[in-house]
Formats: C-alpha cells, sequence, structure tokens
C-alpha cells in the first residue's frame, strides 16, 4: 500500500522483509535512524549447471547499503514520519518542536518494529 511505513531493528530484518517487485517498482525508499537514504538491490542467485543443463536459480534477494555517508534527509525522515503518524490519528501539535528522534521514538511506539 501506498505511503505505509515499516520500521525494522536491523538492516537484516529489512532484507528479509522486502520483496523484490517493491524495490524494482522504484517506490520504496530506505533510510537509517539518522535520515540517510540507504540504496536497495535486487540480487538474483546465480543459475547452476546440472547434468550438463542451466537451471534457473530464480530466487531474488534484497541487498541493503549505505547510500549516503552524512544523515543529510534527517528533517525529510521527520517530515514523512510526522505525516504518517498524523494521517493514522495522532496529533499535529505533538510534533511541532519534535526531533528525528522523538518522532522514530513515537513511531516504534504506535506501530512497533516489523518482522
Amino acid at each position: 500500500m501506498t505511503g505505509d511505513i515499516a520500521i525494522f531493528r536491523t538492516v537484516e530484518e529489512a532484507e528479509r522483509y522486502l520483496e523484490p517487485p517493491a524495490v524494482e517498482d522504484g517506490q520504496t525508499i530506505v533510510y537509517d535512524r539518522e535520515g540517510r537514504h540507504l540504496s536497495l538491490e535486487v540480487l538474483s542467485e546465480p543459475d547452476s549447471k546440472f547434468l550438463g543443463i542451466t537451471m534457473s536459480a530464480g530466487i531474488e534477494r534484497i541487498t541493503i547499503g549505505r547510500e549516503e555517508s552524512l544523515p543529510v534527509n534527517g528533517d525529510e525522515l521527520r517530515q514523512l514520519l510526522t505525516n504518517f503518524l498524523v494521517r493514522i490519528g495522532e496529533a499535529q501539535e505533538l510534533f511541532h518542536h519534535a526531533t528525528l528522534e522523538d518522532v522514530l521514538d513515537k513511531a516504534v511506539t504506535r506501530l512497533g518494529f516489523t518482522r
């Protein structure tokens, strides 16, 4: 669903959760907790040969890497999370002077971690 938020404890949990079509459509954006954009890549398992016949593994997995060295998108992440929280019923006034950490804490409290 467009506009959904998922919060993960680790990069590995996010990699296991995300599905290739969601990454390939270009609409999935991933941040670390400080506001760095993270890169997403779909990797395919290599084909194998059995009795001279090439067999496609057909298995794809997601990898997440660091795209930026500095957390320059903290305000963008804070605004995205704030907008989402307000959309699901939190009062806008709670976020007027909230830091990114404040908003993240509220998001985790409200949504929990995705498994």
